[in-house]
C-alpha cells in the first residue's frame, strides 16, 4: 500500500503515485485532517505501507515521536521530499519515526534527481544520496567545467527522461547539456 499525504501536484508524489499505479499496487489518498495528530494516528494504524511526506510533515512527526521507540514502527518505509531536512533531523527520523526513512531530492525544472536511503543517511547524513538510474549528474564551475568530487558548484543533469533545456535566447544547440 502507498499512503499519499499531499496533493499529486507535488512532483515526487506524482512520480511515486504513477509508479504505484503501474505496478498494480494499492494507492490510499489520505484526506485533509483538521488536526495534525489525526494524521499521525491514521498513518500509525497502517502496517507494511509506504508513506510519502513533506519535510514539514516530517518535522511534525519528530514533535509527535516518542523519546524511545518509533512513531511508525509498522511502516515499510517513509519517503520525504520537498524541502531538505537537516542532517540531525534525518538521524532523528530513523531513530524515532521510521527505521526505513528515505529522502528524495530534485528541482522544479528537472524533477527528482537523487534518493538518500536510511543506510546511507546514517553513514553520511549531509548527503543528497545517489542519482536515480538514467540520470547523469555533474558539478560544474561558472565556466561549465567539471569540478572534482567534494567541490561546490552548480548542478548539471542529463537524462532522456528530463525536459529539454530552456535557453535564454530561445534556441539551444543539440549538444546542449
Amino acid at each position: 500500500d502507498m499512503l499519499l499525504t499531499a496533493p499529486g501536484r507535488n512532483e515526487w508524489y506524482f512520480l511515486v503515485t504513477m509508479m504505484q499505479i503501474f505496478a498494480g499496487g494499492r494507492l490510499v489518498i489520505l484526506p485533509s485532517f483538521a488536526k495534525p495528530i489525526e494524521m499521525v494516528r491514521t498513518i500509525a494504524a497502517w502496517k507494511g505501507a509506504i508513506c510519502c511526506a513533506t519535510a514539514n510533515m516530517c518535522r511534525l512527526f519528530l514533535i509527535a515521536a516518542p523519546e524511545s521507540g518509533r512513531l511508525f514502527p509498522d511502516l515499510y518505509a517513509l519517503e520525504a521530499s520537498g524541502l531538505p531536512l537537516f542532517p540531525w533531523e534525518k538521524e532523528a527520523m530513523i531513530a524515532r519515526v521510521a527505521a526505513n526513512f528515505r529522502e528524495g531530492y530534485g528541482t522544479a525544472g528537472i524533477g527528482v534527481i537523487s534518493t538518500l536511503v536510511a543506510a546511507d543517511m546514517v553513514r553520511k547524513p549531509g548527503s543528497v544520496g545517489k542519482p536515480l538510474p538514467m540520470i547523469e549528474v555533474q558539478i560544474i564551475d561558472d565556466s561549465g567545467h567539471n569540478l572534482p568530487v567534494g567541490s561546490y558548484g552548480a548542478i548539471r543533469c542529463r537524462s532522456p527522461l528530463l525536459s529539454r533545456p530552456c535557453p535564454e535566447n530561445g534556441s539551444a544547440p543539440r549538444a546542449e547539456y
